[in-house]
C-alpha cells in the first residue's frame, strides 16, 4: 500500500483485500450508503467558522479558489479536515457518486498541490466499495 497517493479507482475497493495485506491503517469511508460512512454535508457543518477559514486559506495558499456551496467545495474541505487531524496513516475511500469525471479530477488534482503537506496520507476516489 503506498501513500501520499491521491488517484482515481475505475474498480471497486475491497476493504477485506486491503486488510489482508496487513494494512494498519486508518480507512475513513465518504460518501458510502453505510452507516460507517461520513456524509459530506453532515460532517461539513460540524466544521466551526475559524477551522473552516483556515482550511480554506490552506486552498487559497495555493490557488485553489473553492466555492462551499456546492458538493465538490464542501468535500475538499472534509477531506483536508480529516487528513489534518492525525500524523497517523490513514486512507479516504471517496464513493463517486453524485460527481462528473472532471470534478473528481479538479479534487484529486488539488490533493496533489497539497501533497508534500499530507505525509502518510492516501485518498481513493472509487465507483463503489465491496465489505
Amino acid at each position: 500500500m503506498q501513500y501520499d497517493n491521491f488517484y482515481v479507482s475505475d474498480e471497486a475497493i475491497s476493504l477485506d483485500y486491503l486488510k489482508s495485506k496487513n494494512v494498519t491503517t486508518k480507512f475513513v469511508l465518504i460518501n458510502f450508503a453505510s452507516k460507517s460512512s461520513l456524509k459530506i454535508i453532515p460532517f461539513f457543518n460540524t466544521i466551526k467558522n475559524e477551522e473552516l477559514t483556515a482550511l480554506l486559506n490552506l486552498f487559497t495558499e495555493f490557488g485553489i479558489n473553492l466555492r462551499l456551496d456546492d458538493l465538490l467545495g464542501k468535500l475538499h474541505i472534509v477531506i483536508l479536515k480529516i487528513l489534518s487531524q492525525d500524523d497517523n496513516e490513514q486512507m479516504i475511500i471517496i464513493h463517486d457518486a453524485g460527481f462528473t469525471n472532471s470534478s473528481i479530477d479538479f479534487l484529486v488534482s488539488n490533493l496533489n498541490l497539497l501533497k508534500h503537506q499530507l505525509q502518510n496520507k492516501s485518498v481513493i476516489v472509487c465507483p463503489n466499495l465491496i465489505y
